[in-house]
């Protein structure tokens, strides 16, 4: 006898994704869209999305489209919402998740007639929202964000605060190496000139000749070609890799942007020096130790020599460096998407 098949139900997952923002809206989503494609029908739109290239991989699993074609950019909220729903009228779906800071309630509210439930994750609460659903997992003062989005959101909709709702990756996993590794990790979007003359040092200087170096150039990165022509072989290319964490095992030291990482090196308990490449990426320093991180720097702090200082003595009193680390009050999980998607009741 022939088993029925049930027709999926639909959930659509509206992203930027451009050289601005980079990837982090799209990794996040992407996650939490592995935990629902058993179950339900997943489509992503994004701004745009070239042929044939590694992101179309990344997204073989999933339903993909382009919002903009050719030469054409984001204008404004009405015009993306036009484009939007002519690419999206023949697709029935009840649910559509939003990770796009552009967007604000005047796109969500245009929304109401087409989804019952309209999902908004975001980490900047700076602009009116609409909707069912407000996801926000940054670590800071709860109580304090919720009193500023209450006054931003209509009266409805239900909040999910606070880093036990944090994205982690399902197969990030702390292990050993045998060799000392470092991974420089400045996100998908960054301007390699701004990193000429601390990988410099580190190509000169016979202290780092034993160790692995991890540089990984983003899928939006630019100037990168110096990077290429490095000849140590102590020096690993992660080249525009959108998943890295097999490379997360090997590395003892994490150099970089204070993104997604600062949950990612929090959760394995790697020592780290973050750097604030974007206005989304601001902490309060209370926020960062509770985290395990006590080395974050803004652009104006950013001296190659004294940060190239650092790193040496985080290197030479490392087993110290590790104690300060494990002393964090906030122990992240890797369930907090499954927490989003059951108060979300999509599983």
């Amino acid at each position: 006898m022939e088993t029925l098949k049930i027709k999926k139900e639909s959930i659509i997952f509206k992203i930027n994704c451009d050289t601005e923002s980079g990837l982090g809206h799209l990794i996040r989503c992407v996650r939490i869209a592995n935990n629902l494609k058993k179950k339900y029908k997943i489509f992503f739109f994004i701004d745009y999305l070239k042929k044939n290239n590694e992101l179309k991989n990344f997204l073989k699993n999933f339903n993909v489209f382009s919002i903009y074609k050719n030469n054409q950019v984001y204008v404004n909220q009405n015009d993306d919402y036009l484009k939007f729903k002519k690419l999206t009228k023949k697709i029935k779906a009840n649910t559509i998740i939003i990770d796009d800071y552009r967007l604000s309630a005047i796109w969500h509210k245009k929304l109401r007639k087409d989804y019952k439930k309209i999902i908004i994750i975001d980490d900047l609460a700076n602009r009116r929202f609409f909707g069912d659903y407000y996801i926000n997992y940054k670590n800071t003062n709860i109580k304090l964000l919720k009193s500023r989005l209450v006054k931003k959101c209509n009266i409805e909709m239900k909040f999910l605060l606070g880093p036990k709702y944090c994205i982690l990756d399902k197969n990030l996993i702390s292990q050993k190496s045998k060799k000392f590794g470092i991974m420089i990790n400045f996100g998908n979007a960054f301007d390699f000139k701004k990193l000429v003359k601390l990988v410099y040092f580190f190509e000169k200087d016979i202290f780092f000749i034993n160790f692995n170096i991890y540089i990984c150039i983003g899928y939006f990165s630019k100037n990168f070609k110096y990077i290429l022509k490095l000849k140590n072989k102590n020096f690993k290319i992660i080249f525009k890799k959108i998943f890295i964490e097999n490379y997360l095992k090997k590395i003892n030291l994490f150099i970089g942007s204070s993104g997604q990482s600062i949950y990612d090196m929090s959760y394995l308990n790697i020592p780290s020096i973050f750097f604030i490449t974007k206005k989304n990426q601001s902490n309060f320093s209370r926020d960062m130790m509770s985290l395990g991180h006590y080395f974050v720097f803004n652009n104006k702090e950013y001296n190659k020599i004294k940060i190239f200082k650092l790193i040496k003595n985080l290197i030479l009193n490392y087993k110290k460096t590790k104690q300060i680390n494990y002393k964090k009050k906030i122990k992240l999980k890797k369930n907090g998407s499954d927490l989003i998607l059951k108060s979300l009741k999509l599983i």
